[in-house]
């Protein structure tokens, strides 16, 4: 019953953080391999020294918009988490922490087998697939690429800060500058 229980929380932060990262209108380029972070041409803000692209952008705030937590500000929720996203992701850059190719795929393969323990944990994740337009292994294959990086650059940041008795990083503050205002008062 505790494994059940573990396997059920670990299944809900999955969801949690999947929802935060991608949303039901995902586009299939983006999925076969565009690189969406890295265009300057269709950027709306820099974060960190990091271009953010439109579609990035919009990704990240369709899942706060449409999320059923029913944020208050879902422009704001956004600039949040990737003002975090770039700050732990120049930390791991800074620090040699930036996650392996083999430590994403542990991680995806140890996350998968605990939620396929169950079969509740898999009609949730084939659901939550569908939802997205997806094939039970295609969100895999989409969280191997886009959602197991972050999560896994997350957990080794948070292990390196607490083995070093550093204080959490701070990303409130984090530079931001916005190239298309237009943009973010359309948002409103």
């Amino acid at each position: 019953m505790k494994k059940k229980l573990t396997i059920l929380s670990l299944l809900s932060l999955i969801l949690l953080v999947s929802a935060v990262l991608i949303f039901a209108t995902v586009s299939t380029s983006k999925f076969e391999g565009e690189d969406d972070n890295k265009s300057k041409s269709d950027a709306v803000c820099i974060i960190e020294g990091e271009y953010i692209s439109k579609e990035y952008f919009e990704v990240r705030y369709n899942s706060y918009k449409n999320s059923p937590l029913n944020y208050e500000n879902p422009e704001e929720e956004t600039l949040q988490s990737l003002k975090r996203e770039m700050v732990y992701k120049k930390f791991a850059d800074e620090h040699g922490l930036t996650p392996t190719q083999a430590e994403i795929k542990t991680y995806v393969q140890n996350t998968r087998s605990s939620i396929e323990e169950l079969e509740e944990g898999k009609a949730l994740i084939e659901n939550y697939a569908q939802g997205l337009g997806m094939t039970y292994d295609e969100y895999w294959e989409y969280n191997e690429k886009y959602t197991a990086p972050l999560a896994v650059t997350w957990i080794k940041v948070d292990e390196y800060i607490a083995a070093n008795n550093l204080a959490p990083l701070e990303y409130a503050d984090a530079e931001v500058t916005v190239l298309e205002s237009e943009y973010f008062s359309d948002l409103k």
